[in-house]
């Protein structure tokens, strides 16, 4: 996958619960078929669980 900042600020935003319900459901559909934006999920998942660790 390359970079794409502007689904990359979705997925961010979708962690942090902060889509309304159809861009939602544009990035669950996104995460179904795309390993890579999963992959990238989970980091940014890590990432987040380690900035709230400090």
């Amino acid at each position: 996958m390359q970079p794409h900042p502007a689904q990359d600020e979705l997925l961010s935003a979708y962690l942090d619960g902060e889509l309304e319900e159809g861009e939602r459901r544009l990035v669950e559909a996104r995460l179904e078929s795309d390993p890579a934006a999963r992959a990238l999920l989970a980091e940014l998942r890590g990432a987040s669980a380690a900035l709230r660790s400090l």
